[in-house]
């Protein structure tokens, strides 16, 4: 369940309890009765006070925004700049709940992109028989499951004192998965010509001290950032992309490139000199970053087909794989 307007309790008590103490008791009280009759399924919403904050006994997700509005034409400047900069706050607390969207909007691939950096709930509200899969399958398996990231979305360091709708430029905003990073970058500024981006290594704490290879969703670009490189884009108004970024080695399995977040439908089994033994989830384009070309790929046992090409001094490999495959990259003795 969702319950909004918790930080009304202000106005309600004003006068004859203190907010912390009005706050306390409610929380307790809420809590209590999403955890018996809802399994503590319970979204906390319009509650960022810090009465409201700092008394939820049992709650883990909180919207960190004002509601997503369709009809509001630009809206989404300022749901992405709330979100992600209430999320400093609010995300040493909660999971945060970055609110619905509709697949079917003007605004919907920057409300697509902004969902999957932000590691909370997934969620439309989309009008009966006006739902656009396109803008949801990449955030999801086939099963359903989310694939989401483990933190909390916030502005990147070179992004915390730039207003990115009144001054222009990207604005982006990173998390986590697993060993790797995501970095949504979008184009909000009022002006709407195209403005230049980058990705550098100080952008992101603890990507210092190695280097990491950069996917790029929408451009389906690779490129290998260091200490002494930097990659630079550029986004049209309305526009953003999507970065993958994961640990440079002789072998990076970067997953099923439809998705945003494409090693959400992978899993290393085994991993040796000589091979590389993964279960794939879902069913498309099966990506591998790799110093080395592989002698061989077999999915579920058999021969598969495979591109190949140079990109960023790798080879970038691709296969086309089926769901729930086991699929296997083979190197051989030079490999070892």
């Amino acid at each position: 369940m969702k319950v909004d307007g918790q930080s009304a309790i202000s106005l309600f008590h004003r006068g004859r309890r203190s907010y912390g103490e009005a706050s306390k008791a409610v929380q307790t009280g809420l809590n209590a009765s999403a955890a018996m009759h809802f399994d503590n399924a319970i979204i906390n919403c319009m509650g960022m006070a810090s009465e409201d904050m700092w008394n939820r006994p049992s709650s883990a997700v909180s919207r960190s925004s004002d509601d997503f509005v369709p009809q509001v034409e630009h809206g989404f400047r300022e749901h992405a700049v709330q979100n992600a900069f209430n999320s400093l706050l609010q995300g040493q607390f909660y999971w945060n709940d970055w609110d619905m969207f509709w697949s079917d909007h003007a605004e919907n691939w920057q409300n697509a992109v902004l969902r999957a950096v932000s590691g909370g709930p997934v969620y439309t509200s989309d009008p009966t028989g006006r739902t656009d899969p396109a803008y949801i399958w990449p955030l999801i398996r086939k099963d359903g499951t989310v694939i989401r990231c483990e933190d909390t979305g916030v502005p990147t360091c070179d992004c915390l004192f730039e207003d990115p709708v009144r001054n222009g430029g990207v604005f982006k905003i990173y998390n986590r998965y697993r060993d790797g990073y995501v970095v949504a970058a979008f184009h909000i500024g009022e002006k709407q010509e195209q403005s230049g981006g980058s990705l550098r290594i100080s952008d992101i704490p603890g990507l210092k001290g190695r280097e990491w290879y950069v996917w790029g969703h929408k451009r389906r670009s690779l490129f290998c950032l260091t200490e002494q490189t930097e990659y630079t884009f550029a986004l049209d108004s309305g526009d953003a992309e999507i970065f993958l970024l994961l640990p440079a080695r002789d072998v990076c399995p970067a997953g099923i490139l439809e998705k945003f977040i494409p090693t959400g439908c992978i899993n290393v089994v085994h991993e040796h000199a000589d091979r590389l033994c993964l279960r794939v989830s879902d069913a498309g384009t099966f990506g591998l970053f790799t110093r080395v070309s592989p002698e061989e790929i077999r999915i579920d046992g058999r021969a598969a087909d495979w591109e190949e090409q140079e990109a960023a001094g790798m080879k970038f490999v691709k296969a086309a794989c089926t769901e729930d495959a086991f699929l296997e990259v083979i190197y051989g003795a030079h490999c070892q």
